[in-house]
């Protein structure tokens, strides 16, 4: 299985060198494994919820914690993606 820093186009691997993808890629990762996994818990709390009401509690606590985060990750992610398409646009 290819690294994460390399392409295969047409049978030929290519490697992006650039560390400007490289950073936006680790950000868009990152930020997808924080939304996923904080969807995850948000899933098992509301079922615990279903059964015991006490869990609803928690389950905004979680909410209201972990959206603030994932809105940071997104943001910087299209900050990161915004200078790679710059760049894109300057070839």
């Amino acid at each position: 299985m290819p690294d994460d820093k390399s392409l295969i186009s047409g049978g030929e691997q290519k490697t992006i060198d650039d560390p400007r993808i490289v950073d936006f890629v680790e950000s868009f990762r990152d930020s997808k494994h924080h939304l996923l996994n904080s969807i995850s818990i948000w899933i098992a709390q509301a079922e615990l919820a279903q059964r015991d009401p006490v869990y609803y509690s928690q389950l905004a606590k979680s909410i209201l914690e972990r959206a603030d985060l994932i809105v940071q990750k997104a943001h910087a992610t299209e900050a990161k993606l915004k200078r790679f398409a710059a760049y894109r646009e300057k070839l």
